[in-house]
C-alpha cells in the first residue's frame, strides 16, 4: 500500500513538472521591438508606444505615464531594458512592466521632488527608479505617423515575450487606433492627443 502511494506521488510530481515545462515553453519565443515614438491622449487615460513592428496602446488610470512623458525634463529619464518585461498573448493583449530610472547626480532638488511624488524610489543612493506596470493591446502599425509623433530621448530595444502562434496570427491584428486628421490633429481612437512642442 505504501509503495502504491509512493508511485502515485512520483507520477503526480512528474506530471506537474512536465506541465510546468510546457507552460514555460509557451513563453520562450521572443522578438525584438524598437521603440522610438510615443503619444498620450489629452485625458491621460491612454498611452501609445510606437514600435518599428507594432503599436502598443496601454491604459493608465494613474496618470503617472502621462506625467512622465509630458514632463519637460523627461530627457533625464531612461528605460532599463534589462529590467523591463512585456508579454503578448494569443489575443494580442500586452502586459508586464517597464523600469524607468534617473541618475540622482543629474537631478536638481525640484526634479527629485517631482519624481518621488509620482512613485520613484532610491536605488543604492545613486539613482531613482520606478517599476511601472503596463497593460494594453498590440496593433498593426501605420507608417505615415512617425513624422507627427514625439520621440523618446533615444531608441529602446525591448525583447517581447509571446506565446507560440502569436506571430502567425499577426495578420488578424486590428490596425492601430492612432490616426491623423486632414488638419494634422493626432487622434488615439476618437480622443485627441496632447500636442507636443519639440521633444
Amino acid at each position: 500500500m505504501q509503495r502504491l502511494k509512493n508511485i502515485n506521488l512520483l507520477l503526480f510530481l512528474l506530471l506537474f513538472l512536465q506541465t510546468s515545462c510546457v507552460t514555460k515553453s509557451l513563453w520562450t519565443e521572443t522578438y525584438p521591438e524598437t521603440f522610438q515614438n510615443f503619444s498620450v491622449s489629452q485625458d491621460g487615460s491612454r498611452v501609445a508606444l510606437v514600435g518599428e513592428k507594432y503599436h502598443y496602446v496601454f491604459s493608465d488610470n494613474s496618470g503617472v505615464l502621462k506625467a512622465l512623458l509630458t514632463w519637460p525634463d523627461r530627457g533625464l529619464l531612461f528605460i532599463d531594458v534589462s529590467k523591463t518585461h512585456l508579454d503578448v498573448d494569443l489575443n494580442n493583449n500586452v502586459y508586464g512592466y517597464a523600469t524607468i530610472e534617473s541618475f540622482l547626480n543629474q537631478l536638481r532638488p525640484q526634479q527629485t521632488l517631482f519624481l518621488t511624488s509620482v512613485g520613484f524610489r532610491s536605488k543604492d543612493g545613486s539613482a531613482l527608479f520606478l517599476r511601472m506596470p503596463l497593460r494594453g493591446r498590440r496593433y498593426l502599425p501605420r507608417n505615415d505617423l512617425q513624422v507627427f509623433l514625439p520621440r523618446l530621448n533615444r531608441p529602446y530595444v525591448v525583447d517581447i515575450n509571446h506565446e507560440q502562434g502569436v506571430l502567425r496570427k499577426a495578420g488578424n491584428l486590428a490596425l492601430t487606433p492612432l490616426t491623423v486628421t486632414a488638419d494634422s490633429v493626432l487622434l488615439l481612437g476618437k480622443i485627441a492627443l496632447i500636442p507636443f512642442r519639440g521633444n
